[in-house]
């Protein structure tokens, strides 16, 4: 790396801190002494570095969860074969002998089993939980409502939930900040 890319790799490195700390691009542009056009050029830089990053920790994050999700689904699958081998059952009972110390009677059976269906629930689990993971599901509908939750979203009543909040909002503003003017009102 040369000179000017270390410069500007360390500019955008302050752009990025400036703008975490909650500065606009202008304010930003004034406090390093360049234009705001150059911060937005850094700032679509540091966006870019900053999804490439993104992705590739969702990716990882994805592949250990499918990879959890297998290892689950393989020791579910094992103990559905283990639950459906034959149980081998020993019973022993006491028998009083003569003069001497009792003895003791064994008897051996063998049961068959079915297998337990809770290890194919848990198998049936992890295939639910890798088709999530994938994004193999159809979509699902979500009905719209206001933005607490409360009211259902129908056609112009949303619009007047809207345009309530809107104002109930302008008014909060106007008492945390009373010089506020109205503008585009």
């Amino acid at each position: 790396m040369n000179r000017s890319e270390a410069r500007c790799a360390e500019r955008r490195h302050q752009v990025a801190q400036l703008y975490l700390a909650g500065k606009v691009q202008h304010e930003i542009a004034d406090d390093m002494g360049v234009t705001q056009q150059q911060i937005s050029h850094d700032m679509k830089r540091v966006m870019r570095t900053w999804e490439d990053r993104m992705v590739g920790f969702i990716t990882r994050q994805k592949a250990i969860a499918a990879a959890q999700i297998e290892w689950a689904m393989r020791e579910a699958a094992g103990g559905w074969e283990r639950s459906k081998e034959p149980r081998e059952i020993t019973e022993t009972e006491a028998i009083q002998g003569g003069e001497e110390a009792p003895r003791h009677r064994a008897k051996r059976r063998v049961e068959g089993s079915v297998g337990n269906p809770a290890f194919l629930s848990a198998y049936q689990k992890g295939i639910d939980q890798m088709a999530t993971l994938l994004g193999l599901n159809a979509p699902q509908k979500v009905a719209p409502t206001s933005p607490d939750g409360e009211q259902a979203w129908e056609g112009t009543q949303g619009l007047a939930i809207l345009l309530a909040g809107a104002q109930q909002a302008r008014q909060e503003l106007r008492l945390v900040h009373p010089s506020a003017d109205d503008e585009g009102a």
